[in-house]
């Protein structure tokens, strides 16, 4: 069985996750907007969405694993 080892945020890592989000929200909506707009072509939005998604998740997965040994 793997051990999971927690640990608490600094201030900069917390301010950092916040401002993540924030920018991934934003994101969305702007995403969101973009899918209702004629002349888009959904095939590359669709592409473009998955990339920033998975780029959102790897920015906080980042944040969230560094580890001060």
């Amino acid at each position: 069985m793997t051990e999971t080892i927690r640990r608490y945020f600094t201030p900069g890592e917390m301010d950092a996750m916040s401002t993540t989000r924030t920018l991934a929200d934003d994101t969305r909506r702007l995403l969101d907007r973009l899918d209702s707009m004629h002349g888009i072509d959904p095939n590359w939005l669709q592409i473009g969405k998955l990339a920033i998604q998975l780029g959102f998740m790897a920015i906080e997965q980042s944040i969230s694993t560094s580890m001060r040994l």
